[in-house]
């Protein structure tokens, strides 16, 4: 018995796998060679898998002694969803430090998290729309490229920065377990009398890089944004009890229901951006009046106007539940139009007019959060 344990403790060592822009790695005489295939949507990015590695100082640690992951020493992923190439010493990206075999942290005091870790880069995000499509998007097309069974696993997200205030209900959607920020140096909540121990965050199976994976960069891959949807369908009828059919008196749980709406008549929702809180504010004038026209021609139908602004992540997965046709402005605002029911329609016009930009911000409007020449 002895010995079988000496042996498992002697071959734990690290390994990484990179798939995306990282792809088609070759060593040769020592240096790393890997083919970019930025030109390729949506592998234009990064993703790799480490098991047995830590982070520390804000590096990544590998403790192996093969040619390929020594080849890996001092390079660098990026890990911004906004990163549309490699660029060294970026702010965004993560550093690798490659370790003997014999430096690797002893486990006996359960050092290495046995839940799945996904490292990420935090977004200045302030609505749940974008935390969805910079944040959580990202991980979820990180791990379907390995394909993670998320149903039967579980993962906990290790965040870059210390996560914002209006992010943990986002988060906790996500994930059963609370993120962990290693922005705070030497954090881990692992209680060790080895200082050095202390300052590691060590994962048996990690997840890293993520770069031009936001939902504004490149194309998603169909079956990715597919299982997205369905991932966080999932996850809100387990929370919450929201979905087609769900009610908090039904003992029932079909996942593998299609969704579709039972309502004979659709449900129709315009949504109305917030001008004051909006990222990028646009605004069409005449919203009243073409509500009023509609309930005149569809007198039967529920028709509403409403702000996403002040609502819960909750609230926003229950409304478009109940939404047949939905009509709104682009952006984060019809991020949660992945909660629609299955044969939904979704009706969002262009934010240009006449070839022009008519949002504010971004370097793209007239900056002062007006639009400029609002759509009608």
């Amino acid at each position: 018995t002895l010995q079988i344990c000496l042996i498992a403790v002697t071959a734990m060592k690290s390994n990484i796998i990179c798939m995306g822009a990282w792809s088609n790695c070759t060593t040769i005489d020592g240096e790393l060679s890997c083919r970019f295939r930025n030109s390729v949507s949506p592998f234009q990015s990064t993703v790799c898998h480490v098991t047995n590695a830590c982070i520390s100082n804000g590096e990544l640690e590998l403790f192996d002694d093969s040619p390929m992951s020594k080849s890996f020493h001092n390079e660098e992923i990026p890990m911004s969803p906004f990163t549309t190439s490699l660029k060294k010493n970026n702010n965004g990206n993560i550093k690798i430090q490659v370790r003997r075999p014999s430096e690797i942290p002893n486990n006996s005091s359960g050092i290495f998290r046995y839940i799945t870790g996904v490292l990420i880069e935090n977004v200045d995000n302030k609505n749940v729309g974008h935390v969805y499509g910079d944040e959580l998007w990202p991980v979820f097309q990180m791990l379907h490229r390995y394909r993670f069974n998320w149903k039967k696993n579980h993962f906990q997200l290790i965040l870059r920065k210390n996560q914002e205030k209006y992010k943990p209900k986002v988060h906790d959607l996500a994930s059963d377990y609370k993120p962990i920020s290693i922005q705070n140096e030497g954090y881990n909540g692992i209680s060790n009398s080895n200082s050095n121990e202390k300052q590691k965050l060590c994962f048996n199976n990690l997840y890293v890089g993520s770069n031009s994976m936001s939902y504004s960069e490149g194309s998603p891959e169909p079956n990715a944004l597919s299982s997205f949807r369905n991932f966080l369908l999932y996850k809100a009828k387990k929370k919450w009890n929201i979905g087609i059919g769900s009610s908090s008196s039904s003992s029932s749980s079909n996942d593998d229901d299609e969704g579709y709406s039972p309502r004979s008549e659709p449900n129709i929702l315009f949504v109305m951006k917030d001008i004051e809180h909006s990222a990028h504010p646009t605004k069409i004038t005449n919203f009243n009046d073409a509500i009023i026209q509609l309930k005149k021609v569809y007198p039967l139908n529920n028709i509403k106007l409403l702000k996403w602004h002040g609502k819960s992540q909750k609230e926003q997965i229950d409304i478009m539940q109940n939404t047949d046709i939905l009509y709104s402005q682009p952006g984060s605002d019809v991020m949660t139009a992945l909660f629609l029911p299955s044969g939904s329609s979704l009706l969002t016009p262009c934010r240009a007019l006449d070839a022009t930009w008519v949002h504010g911000g971004g370097g793209r409007g007239n900056g002062n959060g007006k639009s400029p020449n609002p759509s009608k």
